[in-house]
């Protein structure tokens, strides 16, 4: 829970930093005063960010044009044709920018005053490294299109059931194999392994695991030393989960089909049809609890026991799934064993449903 804790507040402080940044970039947040010499000098300054801004993005759109031409998406002399079409446009926005902001250097020097811009929406450029803020009262954002992306993310939950297994035998008589659940919930990217298909790509991210195990006959884990033993209880138990969390780092090669969306300034690739994900998963203990329910004298008793109960402090183990659509089936099977230093190893194997959220 230490760990949770931790980054939940690492998330809340980058959030914080987001919204303070957020502030500092809004012209409007800037701009508490008016100041006739450094609101003439701004002016100017804001001439030179246009000719620097629309020179950026037309060097960028230039190398998108150039990967098109090597991948074989587009001939010479369409290639010529758009960068020809994206100079005009450049040259244009270069000349109506340049002209919004010589009324504004020609209005500041006529009124002697800030309060003539403030009916005029559009302000002058800023460039916070590839977006574009124009406006002084009016903050917009325009965002240079990316070609081709890669790698997307998505949020990945599943849920499922656990089994336990001793030497590829299910312990159906020690444990409630199938009754217990298994929760993941993580963050996952996918990114395209080749140039101009989208058949095969990697999946790798961060997850959280909640497994549960519940032991039958009444029993409770308890420890005898560097072992962990199950003994009877002696009342009787109205709920006995056995919970173990651990965070871990999964990785797969997906496979299926997919679909492609181009454009002229820009191609996407989507998982379409059928998909296989065939990896595994390595990661950490963070926390095991034993929760146990009943009642005595007629008071009803809720324990929860949180130690180690001498269980692997590293996980890691293989996993697969088939789905469609974002919908799949899963299977996992943990390779290290539950206990560590037990004489008998039992490993932990769940199947369930799986959701991405792409």
């Amino acid at each position: 829970m230490n760990t949770i804790i931790k980054l939940a507040l690492v998330a809340a402080l980058a959030l914080f930093a987001q919204n303070v940044t957020a502030q500092i970039a809004d012209p409007t947040v800037i701009k508490t005063g008016f100041d006739y010499n450094l609101e003439m000098e701004r002016l100017k300054n804001d001439k030179d960010r246009i000719y620097e801004a629309q020179r950026s993005r037309l060097k960028q759109e230039v190398v998108q044009i150039d990967k098109r031409i090597e991948k074989g998406e587009i001939s010479e002399d369409q290639a010529e044709k758009l960068k020809k079409e994206a100079a005009q446009k450049t040259a244009l926005n270069i000349e109506n920018k340049v002209a919004i902001v010589d009324n504004k250097i020609a209005l500041l020097e006529r009124n002697k005053t800030y309060e003539s811009f403030a009916e005029d929406p559009e302000g002058s450029v800023i460039k916070f490294g590839n977006v574009f803020a124009i406006g002084t009262s009016d903050y917009k954002k325009v965002k240079i299109l990316k070609y081709d992306r890669r790698t997307t993310s998505a949020l990945v939950c599943a849920f499922g059931r656990n089994w336990v297994l001793s030497d590829g035998d299910f312990q159906g008589d020690t444990y409630k194999n199938g009754q217990s659940r298994a929760v993941e919930l993580g963050w996952m990217w996918r990114t395209r392994i080749f140039d101009n298909t989208n058949w095969a790509r990697f999946r790798y991210g961060f997850s959280f695991n909640w497994n549960k195990i519940s032991p039958r006959n009444n029993q409770i884990f308890a420890d005898a030393g560097s072992e962990t033993i199950l003994e009877a209880f002696p009342i009787n138990l109205k709920k006995n989960e056995f919970k173990n969390t651990t965070f871990t780092i999964p990785l797969f090669l997906e496979f299926g089909g997919y679909k492609k969306r181009q454009g002229e300034d820009y191609v996407r690739y989507f998982p379409a049809g059928p998909v296989v994900g065939i990896g595994g998963y390595a990661g950490a203990n963070i926390g095991t609890k034993q929760k146990l329910r009943y009642r005595e004298a007629g008071n009803r008793v809720k324990s929860d026991v949180r130690r180690n109960f001498n269980t692997s402090d590293f996980v890691y183990g293989v996993s697969a799934y088939v789905g469609w659509r974002g919908i799949s089936v899963y299977g996992k099977y943990e390779l290290t064993p539950i206990f560590k230093d037990n004489p008998v190893d039992e490993q932990l194997m769940s199947v369930g449903l799986r959701l991405d959220w792409n």
